[in-house]
C-alpha cells in the first residue's frame, strides 16, 4: 500500500499536540507552577495546526476537502470536531492561566479530556474491517502510549530550559512509562501482524503494479523481524520505545537538568512514530483482492 505521508504528519503531530497538552493538564491538576505551560501550550498548538495542515493536503483540493465534511458520520469530519474543540480548550486554558498565578484544575482536566477524545476520533478513523491490520483496538493504545511520550520529552525539555527544576521529574516519569508502554504495544502488534486475517485469498495482488511480485500474506510475521519491513519495525521498537525508556529513566529518579537526554528521547520517539505509520501503510493491505 502507499505510504501516505500526510497522514502520517496529521497523525504524528496530533499526537504530539494531544500528549504536549494532557501532560499540562496533569499539572494543572496537581498544582505545579504554570512558568513552563505557556511554552509548552504554545508547541501543543503549533502541532495541532501542522497536522490539520497536514489532513487537508491529504485531500489535494479544497473541493474534495469540504465534501469530506458534508457528512458527520465521515472521519474527517469528526476529526475536524475534535480539532476545533482541540482549539477552544487551549484557548480556554490560555485564559483561565492568564487570570490566575496558576491553572485552576478544572481547565487541567478539561485539557486531559479533550486531548484523549482528539487521539479517540483520530484513531476511530482507521478502524476499517477491510484494512485488518489497523483495525485493532492496539492501535487506539498506541497512539495514547505514544502522546504520552510526546508530551512528557517536550514538557521535560521546556522545563530545563525555563529552569523548573521541581518539575521536570513529573514529565521524565511521564516520558517513561509511555515509552515503556511503547515498547510493549509495538511487540503486541507482532501478534496482530501474523493474525490479521485477509479473507483467505492467500497472496495480494496490485492492479496499478502489474509487474509487482505477489505478496505471499502469510508471512508477514518474517517480513516484519527479519525481512523486508524490518527496518520499520525494529525503528519502532528500539528508537521508538526502547531509547526514550532509557534515556528518561536514567533521569526520571532525581529530575537533574538533562535537555540533552530529554531531546534524544524526542527525537527517538519522533523516528519510531514515523517508522510505526510507515510500517502500517507497508502492511495496510485489503481484505480483499480488490477494493
Amino acid at each position: 500500500m502507499e505510504v501516505m505521508w500526510s497522514l502520517i504528519i496529521f497523525t504524528l503531530f496530533v499526537c504530539i499536540s494531544a500528549g504536549s497538552f494532557a501532560v499540562q493538564g496533569i499539572y494543572a491538576i496537581l498544582g505545579k507552577q504554570a512558568k513552563l505551560q505557556l511554552p509548552v501550550l504554545i508547541i501543543a498548538f503549533i502541532a495541532l495546526v501542522i497536522g490539520g495542515v497536514g489532513s487537508f493536503t491529504h485531500l489535494q483540493h479544497w473541493e474534495r476537502a469540504f465534501n469530506g465534511f458534508g457528512h458527520i458520520t465521515s472521519g474527517i469530519t469528526q476529526e475536524l470536531i475534535g480539532v476545533i474543540l482541540m482549539v477552544v480548550a487551549m484557548l480556554v486554558y490560555f485564559v483561565s492561566m492568564r487570570k490566575k498565578e496558576s491553572v485552576p484544575k478544572w481547565a487541567g482536566v478539561l485539557a486531559v479530556v479533550i486531548s484523549c477524545l482528539m487521539i479517540i476520533l483520530m484513531t476511530t478513523s482507521y478502524m476499517m474491517p477491510a484494512r485488518p491490520i489497523w483495525n485493532s483496538f492496539v492501535l487506539y493504545l498506541f497512539y495514547f502510549a505514544e502522546a504520552i511520550v510526546f508530551g512528557g520529552a517536550i514538557t521535560w525539555i521546556v522545563s530545563d530550559v525555563v529552569k523548573t527544576d521541581n518539575t521536570k521529574i513529573i514529565a521524565s516519569r511521564a516520558a517513561a512509562i509511555g515509552a515503556t508502554l511503547v515498547v510493549t504495544l509495538v511487540l503486541v502488534y507482532l501478534v496482530v501482524f501474523s493474525s490479521a486475517g485477509f479473507a483467505n485469498v492467500g497472496y495480494y495482488y496490485d492492479p496499478t503494479q502489474p509487474t509487482k511480485a505477489i505478496l505471499d500474506v502469510n508471512n508477514i510475521f518474517g517480513s516484519v523481524l527479519a525481512g523486508e519491513n524490518a527496518i520499520y519495525f525494529w525503528l519502532a521498537l528500539l528508537a521508538g520505545g526502547l531509547i526514550p525508556a532509557i534515556f528518561a529513566l536514567v533521569k526520571c529518579k532525581d529530575g537533574a537538568s538533562g535537555i540533552s537526554f530529554g531531546s534524544i528521547a524526542l527525537v527517538g520517539a519522533l523516528v519510531g512514530g514515523v517508522s510505526f505509520r510507515v510500517l502500517l501503510y507497508v502492511l495496510g493491505y485489503s481484505a480483499f483482492l480488490y477494493f
